[in-house]
């Protein structure tokens, strides 16, 4: 974790203060780490946040990245635990990682910040939710995970089901499948709403509108290049956007339109679903 410098925030903690006296939940946009913090909800806007979840013995770093323009990282969360050493990460499409050992550890920055149980942490599409135990963490995913000194909990992984919000949504199929995907669904109603998928091998690609028409192209000049960042799917993983759903099979990808069809596309061909 990146090592960081402490700023006073007297104004704030008085502003809470008076909040807290009054009974109402305090919210507040912080564009750099605090030291402390008491506050209900904390929104943050920064890339990495990093915090202590009180005196459970867990600390957590949060990874978003704000940035619409250039390369997308994968943004994800990582908690840990020193006794016994250990870690476990959420990535935004539900994947849960779990390490165990000193290898698996890092140093948080300089005035991590300690928050109380009760504490919500919200940062993009991700949030953390600080227990008298540990933390309970998530995003958009169905997938959760809940840690302490004793236990890591996984839950929402079956099948994993991603609600996406942005206009534009690329996705891998499960590496075995070698299918990508695009679910353009406009903001505000203007452009045309469709899901595509393509397969390099053999060169196809799959288009559905939200009217449930249904085309295909093969050859080389259907295909295109995801951009960078492009999340994989792990097999069973439901993706809603707009009135598209797509999910993503070991080897083979099934796109439907609300109350309309869709298409299934796989190595072997596409077909059109009624």
């Amino acid at each position: 974790m990146a090592r960081k410098t402490g700023t006073t925030y007297g104004a704030i903690a008085g502003i809470l203060g008076l909040f807290l006296g009054l009974g109402l939940v305090a919210l507040v946009t912080i564009h750099s780490t605090p030291t402390t913090s008491t506050a209900t909800v904390l929104s943050v806007h920064q890339p990495v946040y990093e915090f202590f979840a009180a005196k459970s013995g867990v600390q957590c770093e949060i990874v978003t990245n704000f940035s619409v323009h250039g390369p997308v990282v994968m943004n994800e969360i990582t908690c840990y635990t020193n006794t016994p050493p250990r870690r476990v990460s959420l990535d935004d499409v539900g994947k849960v990682t779990k390490c165990n050992g000193m290898n698996c550890l890092a140093n948080p920055g300089m005035d991590t910040p300690v928050l109380n149980p009760g504490t919500r942490v919200n940062s993009g599409h991700h949030f953390c939710v600080v227990t008298t135990g540990g933390v309970k963490c998530g995003n958009t995913s169905s997938a959760t995970f809940t840690m302490s000194t004793k236990e890591v909990a996984v839950a929402g992984q079956h099948p994993i089901v991603l609600n996406v919000k942005v206009p534009i949504f690329e996705f891998f199929g499960p590496t075995a499948s070698g299918i990508e995907c695009e679910m353009n669904v406009p903001k505000g109603g203007g452009g045309t709403a469709q899901t595509l998928c393509i397969s390099v091998t053999p060169p196809q690609r799959a288009v559905l509108s939200e009217d449930g028409t249904f085309t295909t192209c093969n050859g080389e000049q259907c295909l295109s290049n995801a951009g960078l960042g492009t999340m994989t799917l792990a097999a069973n993983t439901h993706v809603h956007s707009g009135p598209f759903t797509c999910i993503a099979g070991r080897t083979a990808m099934r796109c439907t339109a609300k109350h309309h069809g869709g298409f299934e596309l796989s190595a072997s061909g596409s077909r059109a679903i009624r």
